[in-house]
């Protein structure tokens, strides 16, 4: 079965009808706000709101490490087009709609990659101010504890090295505490 390693974090099914058609293909206008000076630009849905394996969970085995990608696919996006007809007609919404409307909005604002980057952010200052100190006070004991029992472990590691691990396993466990999926990531916190 071949995956998706090129994923979306707003659908193509929503984008699509901010989108013009051109010969089979949607485009959309997008705003460069790194440009000097931001720009607007043309750009195919296919190539907007995408990251490469956002949703993988790569220590899980092969055919679960794609489950999340899948779920948002089959599940929360295969109901964005009577989502977005009922809506656009006026027509009455059924509890059962209601549930799904609520359910697509949910998961849009929890699927962005802005609430893994700020918990990164958060996440690496602490690391960067725990290994400081190990190296200020000339720590033989290269670990970090928490309260909770769990532990970050430099021994043979650089300070990056780590931070590239926890932005990893953080953006996993985000991910899988969103879908509220059984799944369980190596998340040792």
């Amino acid at each position: 079965m071949n995956e998706p390693v090129r994923q979306h974090l707003v659908p193509r099914c929503y984008l699509k009808h901010f989108s013009l058609n051109r010969k089979k293909e949607w485009f959309i206008d997008a705003y460069d706000v790194e440009a000097q000076p931001p720009s607007v630009f043309n750009v195919n849905i296919k190539n907007i709101c995408v990251n490469s394996d956002f949703y993988t969970f790569k220590n899980l085995p092969n055919e679960h490490k794609r489950f999340l990608e899948r779920y948002y696919s089959n599940t929360v996006e295969a109901d964005y087009t009577q989502i977005y007809d009922t809506l656009i007609s006026g027509k009455a919404i059924s509890d059962n709609l209601r549930f799904k409307i609520i359910s697509f909005v949910i998961c849009q604002y929890l699927r962005t990659s802005k609430l893994t980057k700020a918990f990164n952010n958060g996440w690496a200052q602490m690391l960067t101010n725990g290994y400081n100190l190990m190296q200020y006070h000339n720590s033989p004991e290269k670990k970090i504890f928490f309260d909770g029992g769990g532990h970050v472990d430099f021994t043979d590691k650089s300070l990056d090295e780590v931070v590239t691990s926890a932005n990893q396993e953080n953006r996993e466990y985000i991910n899988n505490a969103n879908q509220g999926s059984k799944h369980v990531s190596n998340f040792n916190r």
